[in-house]
């Protein structure tokens, strides 16, 4: 037998695990770089008069409270609206119109009351 088939024979595992794992490597960039094929959730507008709204406190003392709902939305729809300046695109902030959006609000029974507005009763 030929020296490169002895060679082959002897590394047959590490030559496919290589190979598997480089694939995965170049799948893996290829999805989520180059297609942006994943989720992204991030803080979107939120009115606390006529919606359950996440509460945030700014400092320590609570002086400056801030309310919040949490939409999730694809990020290659995301680019698409906003282009690469994501943080001062203001459609970003909101689900008008937009299926692949999802836009989530405080629930007091699953997040805890003390995470949710209070007083509000959601806009029928």
């Amino acid at each position: 037998m030929s020296t490169v088939v002895l060679h082959l024979r002897k590394h047959f595992f590490s030559i496919t695990v290589t190979t598997l794992l480089s694939l995965l490597i170049a799948g893996s960039f290829y999805r989520f770089i180059i297609l942006q094929d994943y989720t992204v959730a991030y803080e979107g507008d939120c009115d606390p008069g006529s919606q359950i709204c996440f509460v945030e406190c700014e400092t320590e003392n609570c002086d400056d409270i801030y309310y919040y709902s949490v939409i999730e939305r694809n990020a290659a729809h995301l680019y698409q609206l906003c282009g690469t300046d994501v943080t001062a695109c203001d459609a970003a902030y909101t689900c008008a119109d937009d299926s692949s959006c999802v836009e989530h609000f405080c629930d007091p029974d699953i997040d805890g009351a003390e995470a949710c507005s209070e007083h509000n009763t959601p806009a029928l």
